[in-house]
């Protein structure tokens, strides 16, 4: 019985004019060639598919830091019961987005395609140790105390009584020298017998000691429902991202003391922050700038569009900040020109004992000209260097005058 069912190569062998037997047998190892590489190559893409879906599984123990966006802070502060005085330039925030454990293959595109995206171990991004559900917190409440701040230093710039703050542990780190010893609320009262006035002022205070050093904090603390004063003494331990520099294990606070929240109250303004996806500390700079400018005449940016970034204290230091050159990208492909970063204005930035030194060599490699970078301390160098690039500082001293 003949069978009409052939296959294709069947057909390709028996469907052709007569040929010799070498004709033949070349063509039969040839189909047999192609089905083999077919087979194979089959294999082939589906091994590479399960190797890179377990990729998209595999987690880096590395935390990214990518370029983020420059934001008007015109849009996130509301001023009511005094006269306000809109502004022509911006005041820009700038952010920085943080990945944490991307995926095998997200690691590698960041490492060797991404050349603006900062990379670093869970152990150098986070020292003191906590999870990353408390880190969440603590950005959150971070960007409250910068609101806070913010509020309290532009005000006391414009020559309002001054406030009184205190310095408060937020979280203490685990497998630290303060574990099991520091708590959190905990008031810091003094420092080896130096009364004590605001964070930064304590982290300078520590960074003159060495690991290994004993030393003693003053505090409050409040125990069913009393509050108790407290001596604390701790061995310092070392800080991982620098040798040789000595690490408590807490993260502070600074916030205004009962009396200064009333006087606060009391002065009949209002400020009020419209921020909800932003944390962190460092949005306290531009939202202190941008107090200044609304609550004064004139436009104290002379029109231009300037970007900040840095903790604000609440002595009018500016504190340092991560992600510094990555948001210098967000800041350059914005178009914009200036960018104020904490620092010291009168470092030499070629100079290797720079603290910025490898900020500054980073920033050059990612923005080089195309961002004037302008390091300040303090507020006081912040309204200079808003000066020095067209705009105009004097209505912030007439209005103290006035007052």
């Amino acid at each position: 019985m003949q069978n009409d069912d052939l296959s294709l190569s069947d057909r390709e062998l028996t469907d052709v004019e007569p040929q010799d037997g070498s004709n033949l047998i070349g063509k039969y190892k040839w189909l047999r060639f192609r089905r083999r590489a077919s087979y194979f190559s089959g294999i082939f893409l589906v091994l590479v598919f399960i190797v890179f879906i377990v990729g998209l599984f595999i987690r880096k123990p590395v935390v990214a830091v990518k370029p983020g966006d420059a934001i008007d802070t015109a849009s996130l502060i509301q001023i009511e019961g005094v006269n306000i005085f809109p502004n022509e330039g911006e005041v820009l925030l700038t952010t920085a987005i943080v990945q944490n454990k991307p995926s095998l293959w997200e690691y590698y595109w960041l490492k060797y395609v991404e050349s603006d995206v900062s990379l670093s171990s869970e152990e150098e991004f986070n020292p003191v140790n906590i999870s990353d559900e408390e880190i969440d917190e603590l950005n959150e409440q971070d960007m409250i105390n910068s609101q806070d701040r913010a509020r309290v230093v532009a005000l006391g710039k414009l020559g309002f009584f001054p406030f009184n703050v205190n310095v408060y542990v937020q979280d203490v780190g685990i497998d630290t020298a303060a574990s099991d010893i520091f708590l959190p609320k905990d008031i810091i009262t003094s420092f080896e017998g130096t009364e004590i006035n605001s964070s930064t002022n304590l982290i300078e205070m520590i960074q003159d000691y060495s690991p290994g050093d004993s030393v003693e904090f003053e505090i409050k603390r409040f125990e069913n429902g009393l509050q108790e004063n407290k001596v604390l003494s701790i061995e310092l331990g070392e800080n991982p991202e620098v040798d040789g520099k000595p690490l408590v294990g807490i993260i502070l606070g600074d916030q205004l003391t009962a009396k200064s929240k009333v006087e606060l109250d009391e002065l009949g303004l209002t400020i009020d922050f419209l921020i909800d996806d932003i944390g962190g500390p460092s949005a306290g700079l531009a939202l202190t700038v941008e107090i200044l400018d609304v609550l004064t005449e004139g436009d104290l940016l002379g029109g231009k569009s300037v970007a900040f970034t840095g903790v604000i204290n609440l002595d009018e230091s500016i504190g340092r900040v991560g992600g510094v050159p990555q948001k210098a990208v967000g800041v350059k492909d914005d178009g914009i020109k200036h960018f104020f970063v904490p620092g010291d204005p009168n470092g030499d930035p070629d100079d290797p004992e720079n603290f910025d030194y490898e900020e500054i060599q980073e920033l050059k490699k990612l923005v080089g000209d195309d961002v004037n970078i302008i390091r300040v301390a303090n507020l006081d160098d912040v309204l200079e260097g808003i000066d020095k690039i067209g705009g105009d500082s004097s209505p912030i001293v007439e209005y103290v005058s006035s007052k």
